[in-house]
């Protein structure tokens, strides 16, 4: 099993965000994402004027964390060190419990990153942390010998900008390899009976705990429109997860705004713009706004700070009283329920013949590695 979601910087000095790939705070604008799909739809992405190049790191240059930013606020070094992780480390001990008879429970596992960050083996020969890459990941797999391959980017909502980037940068990478394994590949899980019922369970969990806010806000990542007029589903995707849940929480049309967040550059993206909805619900006197960012799977930078405290600062700068942010799933039992019902199903028919020692002997006596 190949698990890949965008990566989270362990360091959040700007100096170190500026340095090659690894100032990337999040590579959903990263390099792959701009450096492969763009590139290979042979499209320009405007700039701002003095900007650095689109493939080192604009991104951060643009934010560049002023007063320090989410460091200052956040413990955001544990924040990238333990929410992949533990969601990795909850997933595969499901899987343990689920696969004892078929496939063995003792097989390979990798987590992939986009990114640069340090990896740890976990026992057993999982490694259940963070894989310095996709590449490093397909590596460590193939040394363990795994001849079948489950690719399951977390991004429920498929799109050419992260989903599909995923499935170039995997494929780039087997170019190389001379024996390739099966693959089969998650493409999209955003109207998943189960992943609907996790992201009501944790607003309904949250309305407890806090109250019930005014309105409800989901925010979902943005891409540039000419991607959804050029046939990428991820807008209408967006939409039917959107739809889904204010029918799961019985939502009228009244009581729920659907947005997107985190848009760069000149050029147009989807809209209603996150920022420009917080700003004008502040406006309109609205009090308490509670947002969710149903398209993460793990918390990240684009949640913690930029919905969770400049969002919210925006909020009540323009008349609100506060904004309050739902987290994402991280490694909630339902959401680690979900993921492992998507591989259980994704991974059917997938069953390995019983070990054999006699016969590992005799091919380990013959030359054999492993």
């Amino acid at each position: 099993l190949l698990a890949i979601n965008a990566d989270i910087s362990a360091s959040y000095d700007v100096k170190d965000l500026r340095i090659a790939d690894a100032h990337f705070p999040d590579a959903r604008f990263g390099t792959i994402w701009w450096r492969e799909r763009f590139t290979l739809n042979r499209r320009e992405l405007p700039l701002w004027d003095g900007e650095v190049d689109v493939s080192l790191g604009w991104y951060a240059e643009k934010r560049s964390f002023e007063g320090g930013g989410i460091a200052n606020n956040l413990d955001a070094k544990a924040v990238a060190e333990n929410l992949i992780p533990k969601l990795g480390a909850s997933v595969t001990g499901r899987l343990d419990s689920i696969f004892q008879v078929g496939v063995d429970p003792t097989g390979p596992w990798a987590m992939g990153r986009i990114g640069m960050h340090r990896g740890r083996l976990g026992p057993r020969g999982f490694a259940r942390t963070l894989i310095a890459s996709i590449g490093a990941a397909i590596d460590k797999l193939q040394r363990q010998g795994a001849r079948r391959m489950l690719v399951l980017p977390l991004y429920p909502q498929y799109s050419g900008t992260t989903t599909a980037s995923v499935f170039d940068t995997v494929t780039k990478k087997l170019r190389g390899v001379r024996w390739l394994p099966e693959m089969r590949f998650i493409n999209q899980y955003h109207d998943t009976p189960g992943y609907i019922a996790a992201l009501a369970a944790s607003v309904r969990e949250y309305w407890e705990q806090h109250g019930r806010g005014t309105h409800l806000l989901l925010s979902f990542h943005g891409v540039p429109r000419y991607t959804l007029e050029g046939g990428d589903p991820y807008h209408c995707q967006c939409q039917k997860t959107g739809r889904l849940l204010a029918e799961n929480l019985e939502l009228g049309d009244d009581e729920w705004t659907l947005s997107f967040q985190s848009r760069v550059g000149r050029a147009e993206w989807l809209r209603p713009y996150t920022d420009e909805t917080v700003e004008s619900m502040g406006r309109d006197g609205i009090k308490k706004l509670d947002v969710i960012c149903p398209g993460f799977s793990t918390d990240c930078l684009e949640t913690l700070e930029e919905i969770a405290m400049q969002n919210a600062e925006l909020f009540e700068e323009s008349g609100g009283e506060s904004l309050r942010y739902i987290p994402a799933l991280n490694a909630r039992d339902d959401h680690v329920s979900l993921l492992t019902g998507l591989i259980e199903r994704h991974a059917a028919g997938w069953s390995n013949a019983p070990d054999d020692p006699a016969a590992r002997e005799r091919a380990t006596m013959m030359g054999a590695d492993r």
